[in-house]
């Protein structure tokens, strides 16, 4: 039903502590304030996310890979 950064409340209103942790993002609690601000943030920036389109930070940490690896690195894949 809802949760605060530490607990889970279901749909009869009973609270629960979420000992799931590390599980996603959930790690940092549920709706944390800094996360749910930094995706804000970034979604005012650029609000489609995929892997297809092409973006100035993922471009800047291509050329950081390429500087710090050996060799001649031509391309870089990011994933999740």
């Amino acid at each position: 039903q809802a949760g605060g950064l530490n607990t889970l409340v279901d749909t009869q209103g009973q609270e629960f502590i979420d000992c799931l942790g590390g599980f996603g993002i959930f790690n940092v609690g549920h709706r944390n304030p800094v996360v749910v601000s930094a995706v804000q943030n970034q979604l005012a920036k650029q609000p489609l996310h995929s892997q297809e389109l092409l973006d100035p930070l993922r471009a800047m940490l291509a050329k950081t890979v390429a500087a710090l690896t050996p060799g001649k690195l031509k391309y870089s894949f990011f994933c999740n």
